[in-house]
Formats: structure tokens, C-alpha cells, sequence
């Protein structure tokens, strides 16, 4: 008969040891079946996306940030981050921490933290329902609909 003894302990150092000679620069590339937070999200608003207001004298049309827009991104965040957490899907929600961040920056945070899949919520969104699946380990963004992220979402992540 063979016995194995295992620590727990020393597994666990192992494991975090493994990710964090594969991540590089400062990233921790733990396997998503072992990351605290399935998914983050993100909120961007683009200045292309604004208010365009009509000016009759010079029959043109002038774009101004619509300041509206962010506060709406947010509580859409906040309603996924609920749905996703009551399909058992650990979130995070970085909506609210940006601080003015560029889209690179927040991104490089999530994937030195091992948040394997990143949802970006953009001005569109709203007006469509669709935002961008992105994953940390190839980098490729997916467009899909609002609707179908709970179920698409906890089959890759269980997958």
C-alpha cells in the first residue's frame, strides 16, 4: 500500500510560488478555477460618445461630453456584479475605483491581481447592451449581449 502525506501548507506556497514565476512583470498568472474573482468590470466612458447638439445658425452639429453617462455605467455595473454573484461567479467590481485611470492601466491592475476575464462597460452599452468580454490570458476581447454573460460566463469559467 502506498501513503502519500500532502501539507496543505506547502501546496498552497507551491502554487503561489508557480504564479508568480509565470506572470512576469509584476502579474500573478493563477489558473481561473483558483482566482478569488472570476470577473472584473470596468466602466469607460469615450469622449466619442456624446452629446450632440444641433446649431441652427451655422446648420452644424457641435459634441459635448455627457456628463450623465458615468453614473448610469456605474449602477449598470452594480446590477451585473449583483446578477453575476447570484450565479455564485466572484466579481469585482472597478467601476467605482478607476480614478481617472487610463483603460491600459486598469486592465494591467486586474491581470497583475489574476482576475482571469475583465467585462468593459462603455458609453455604448447603454444604448445597445452589448460590452466586451476580455481575457487575461490571450488578451482577445469578445462582444456580447447583457443577457447571455451570466450563463456564457460561469460555462467558461467552470470549463
Amino acid at each position: 500500500m502506498l501513503r502519500l502525506h500532502q501539507c496543505v501548507e506547502v501546496a498552497t506556497l507551491q502554487i503561489v510560488l508557480d504564479a508568480f514565476e509565470s506572470g512576469g512583470d509584476a502579474s500573478v498568472r493563477i489558473h481561473r478555477k483558483l482566482t478569488p474573482f472570476k470577473c472584473g468590470i470596468v466602466c469607460l466612458s469615450d469622449s466619442k460618445y456624446c452629446v450632440l447638439v444641433s446649431d441652427l445658425s451655422c446648420n452644424c452639429l457641435s459634441r459635448f461630453p455627457d456628463p450623465a453617462l458615468m453614473p448610469e455605467l456605474r449602477d449598470l455595473a452594480k446590477h451585473l456584479c449583483n446578477v453575476l454573484r447570484k450565479a455564485n461567479l466572484p466579481v469585482l467590481d472597478c467601476s467605482k475605483r478607476n480614478g481617472g485611470r487610463s483603460l491600459a492601466k486598469q486592465l494591467h491592475h486586474l491581470d497583475s491581481i489574476a482576475v482571469p476575464y475583465c467585462l468593459l462597460l462603455r458609453d455604448q452599452c447603454l444604448q445597445n447592451g452589448l460590452f466586451q468580454l476580455r481575457s487575461r490570458d490571450t488578451t482577445l476581447s469578445e462582444m456580447m449581449h447583457i443577457s447571455d454573460l451570466p450563463q456564457y460566463l460561469l460555462k467558461i469559467v467552470t470549463s
